[in-house]
């Protein structure tokens, strides 16, 4: 289920860093936008975010980041929900199962920035030009500059080969 930011009313809890918000959750089958009030804590002491939903059945979750191994840090998401004893229950289908593809896309982000990161535009492509599209225009784009890459390198070599056959006559 894709959640939209939306509305952020803020006033700060002094002690918690905390902020309140408003988050809309679209349903696939056109039914009325559900919409929470979250609350967002930030605790620099052990570097975590806590989300805690007031009316949702998820009641948080905990972004953690930890120290790594001999490099980097581990990004730790948890999300807690109540106790349910039957797994018959029908609250069960309202599980959010979209964590682990989330997670999965921003480790995949993370792991190209740290690969691809030091040439020139990668981040400005990555970070500001391709969010904006829908998913469906990113593609497209894609093929278009690899096509366009391909011709060029295709059109340098017959240049080459051109070149180099005048040369010798």
């Amino acid at each position: 289920m894709p959640v939209a930011y939306q509305s952020p009313s803020r006033h700060r809890d002094l002690a918690a860093h905390a902020r309140r918000c408003t988050i809309g959750r679209a349903q696939r089958d056109d039914r009325a936008t559900h919409r929470t009030a979250v609350r967002v804590e930030t605790i620099r002491a052990t570097r975590t975010i806590v989300l805690s939903y007031e009316a949702d059945f998820k009641r948080a979750t905990k972004l953690t980041v930890e120290d790594g191994d001999d490099h980097g840090s581990r990004l730790v998401v948890t999300e807690h929900y109540p106790v349910i004893g039957d797994d018959k229950d029908p609250r069960v289908a309202e599980v959010d199962r979209s964590l682990i593809p989330w997670v999965d896309a921003i480790r995949r982000h993370l792991l190209g920035r740290e690969r691809w990161g030091w040439l020139p535009g990668w981040r400005w492509w990555n970070e500001r030009f391709l969010p904006g599209m829908v998913l469906r225009q990113r593609r497209i784009v894609r093929m278009i500059v690899w096509v366009s890459l391909i011709e060029f390198v295709v059109f340098l070599f017959v240049a080459a080969i051109f070149w180099l056959e005048r040369q010798r006559g």
